[in-house]
C-alpha cells in the first residue's frame, strides 16, 4: 500500500499536537500510540526487524518493538511505526489488512513507505522548531540527543535534514 501524499513532518505535528496533549519533551511515542487506539507489545523479533505494525480487519492494529534494542532504538522505532499508521488512516478499516517491519531497506531512503515514516519519526520526535530552538542556545548534538531521548545517530541526522549539522 503506497503512502498518499502527506506531508510526515505536518502529519506528525498534527498528531503530536492531538494526541500529546503539550506534555514537552523527551515525547512518548508509545503513550500518542495508545492514544490513537493503537497497542503497544516488546517482542523478541528475530532477525535484523526492529519493529513492526500489524492490522487485521477489524481488530486494532498492534506495534511490536524488538526488546534486544536499546531504549532510545525503541522509541524511534515506535514512532516510525506510527508514521506507517497515519499514512494508512482513513483506510476502510473494516476491509484493511497490513503489515510493515522496520528492517534494514527503513534506513536506505529509497522506499516511499520507509522515507514518509522516518521523516514522521524524526518530526514526532524531535520537531524542527525545537531542534533550532536548541541549536540556537548552543545545545551539541549529544545535549539534544540526551534531552529527545533518541541516538546520536538519529539526532545528527535531523541535524543534518534541517541544515543545522
Amino acid at each position: 500500500m503506497a503512502v498518499r501524499s502527506l506531508n510526515p513532518e505536518a502529519e506528525a505535528d498534527q498528531v503530536r499536537r492531538a494526541y500529546w496533549h503539550d506534555e514537552g519533551f523527551p515525547v512518548d511515542p508509545v503513550a500518542i500510540a495508545k492514544e490513537l487506539g493503537v497497542l503497544v507489545f516488546n517482542a523478541d523479533i528475530p532477525g535484523d526487524v526492529s519493529g513492526l505494525l500489524r492490522k487485521h480487519p477489524g481488530q486494532a492494529a498492534e506495534i511490536y518493538l524488538d526488546i534486544d534494542d536499546p531504549l532510545v532504538r525503541r522509541r524511534f522505532t515506535c514512532a516510525h511505526e506510527l508514521g506507517h499508521y497515519v499514512s494508512h488512516a482513513g483506510d476502510d478499516d473494516d476491509s484493511l489488512s497490513f503489515v510493515d517491519y522496520r528492517g534494514p531497506l527503513a534506513t536506505h531512503g529509497s522506499n516511499q513507505d520507509e522515507i514518509f515514516a522516518n521523516r514522521f519519526a524524526a518530526n514526532l520526535l524531535m520537531p524542527r522548531q525545537k531542534v533550532r530552538e536548541l541549536r540556537s542556545i548552543g545545545l551539541s548534538a549529544v545535549q539534544m540527543a540526551k534531552y529527545f531521548q533518541v541516538s546520536l545517530e538519529a539526532m545528527n541526522n535531523r541535524l543534518s535534514s534541517i541544515g543545522t549539522a
